[in-house]
């Protein structure tokens, strides 16, 4: 280190894994993913990326992503930008106007339980999770509890689920008992 504090890198005993806390280095402070890369050195294959595109593999092609979310930074940031890109803001608007009869105080506590059950639901955080979910697996099953302080969403597992037909306009999900065969055996 020169007078003026600054590291000379020709001459630094440092390497670049090495990083100084006070008087101590820590050697080897990046993180090695090379393991990752040979033991699912099949997802990094492009003619493999291509056949599960056109095949729609849609198992293959969600592990690919979990693959690159957990070993590619670039890919990991733009998911994360995307999911939490929305701000997922919410606002209460009246359907009608309130009756002229309907005490003020009543309607305060009125407004004040729908936001107390909208800011116990955690929409926000809800949200960005079922968006980041989306983004990297492809799609989110979930089903939803209303709960006397707020709503509750209960991820359903992708691969036991499916949507191909619609009740109403709400699309219908399709969910696989077998998931209770493969996980809940010994009950």
């Amino acid at each position: 280190m020169s007078k003026d504090g600054f590291v000379d890198v020709l001459t630094s005993p440092f390497e670049y894994g090495d990083i100084k806390v006070g008087p101590k280095t820590l050697e080897d402070a990046t993180l090695d993913l090379s393991w990752l890369k040979r033991y699912y050195r099949h997802l990094c294959d492009k003619r493999l990326i291509y056949k599960a595109m056109v095949e729609h593999n849609l198992p293959l092609l969600r592990e690919i992503s979990n693959f690159f979310y957990r070993t590619n930074g670039i890919y990991a940031r733009t998911c994360d930008y995307f999911a939490y890109l929305y701000r997922y803001d919410w606002y209460i608007a009246p359907e009608k106007r309130p009756d002229v009869t309907v005490p003020d105080k009543k309607l305060l506590n009125d407004f004040y339980d729908i936001l107390s059950f909208l800011d116990n639901s955690h929409i926000k955080k809800v949200c960005g999770e079922i968006a980041f979910k989306t983004i990297v697996n492809g799609c989110y099953y979930g089903y939803i509890f209303p709960n006397k302080d707020g709503l509750v969403i209960q991820e359903l597992p992708i691969n036991y689920c499916r949507s191909r037909y619609k009740v109403g306009d709400m699309p219908a999900v399709e969910f696989n008992m077998r998931f209770f065969d493969d996980y809940f055996r010994d009950v």
